[in-house]
């Protein structure tokens, strides 16, 4: 944690229950300061000052996502889940309550699967054969890598852009349409003046923000993490793990700071 924090990078993790911490400070938005001993925090060589974030689940929904089964096997644990009653607690390295409000961080951390999204993205969609990487020097293939991480950015900066235009959520911008929409834009841009380069963009967020290539909109949904051959630690999957969707809800309807 300390060097991630000591290359300009930030940390936004869950804080264990059996890890306790003393309020320093009380901020306005509901989150306090503290700091990290290293005498009790594996890993830490001194003391690290983070933020402390609380929230609850609503009584009501906790109550239905304590009839999941838990993802991982406990020698304690059953077949239900009551933790999800007790305090959540985040840990973050971004102190400041104004630049990163406490309901912001707690959105963000609960979006963090979305990276495997990004991933099938870079892996499947954005692949045009079944050899992208085609050098054998190690560093010409590293240089392939980058340009390919590069090009997944583009693609998402232009849907965050397009989003923006209609204050939509990105998540509803289709990322292979806009590889089509921004391949598109590229062979026109050849034959547009940079004069005309603003009203080719407007096209292309509008060709992205049209109602049929708009993505339908993430559904609240919880689900069993269970496998059906036991080779982890999770557990094998039964008739009776059935998941959870909370419809016309959204993650932050749900929390309680």
């Amino acid at each position: 944690m300390r060097n991630s924090w000591a290359k300009g990078a930030h940390v936004l993790a869950r804080l264990p229950q059996g890890v306790f911490v003393h309020h320093e400070r009380n901020l306005p938005d509901g989150s306090y300061l503290t700091t990290l001993d290293p005498k009790t925090c594996e890993g830490l060589q001194e003391p690290l000052p983070v933020r402390i974030i609380e929230y609850h689940i609503d009584p009501s929904v906790a109550d239905q996502l304590e009839q999941i089964t838990p993802s991982r096997m406990h020698s304690h644990g059953g077949a239900t889940n009551p933790q999800v009653h007790h305090v959540h607690r985040l840990l973050t390295t971004l102190l400041d309550a104004e630049l990163a409000p406490a309901k912001a961080l707690i959105q963000c951390y609960h979006q963090r699967w979305e990276v495997e999204e990004a991933i099938d993205e870079t892996r499947t969609q954005q692949r045009l054969s079944q050899q992208p990487l085609r050098s054998r020097c190690p560093l010409l293939v590293l240089q392939e890598l980058y340009a390919l991480l590069l090009a997944h950015h583009a693609v998402r900066r232009l849907m965050v852009q397009a989003a923006q235009t209609q204050h939509l959520d990105p998540d509803r911008i289709s990322f292979t349409a806009s590889i089509q929409v921004l391949g598109e834009a590229l062979i026109h841009s050849a034959l547009t003046s940079p004069q005309h380069t603003a009203r080719l963009l407007r096209r292309a967020y509008a060709d992205l923000t049209t109602n049929g290539a708009l993505v339908a909109p993430r559904r609240l949904r919880f689900n069993c993490r269970v496998v059906k051959h036991i080779c982890t630690r999770f557990r094998r999957k039964r008739p009776e793990h059935h998941n959870l969707t909370l419809k016309h809800m959204s993650f932050p309807d749900i929390l309680l700071i």
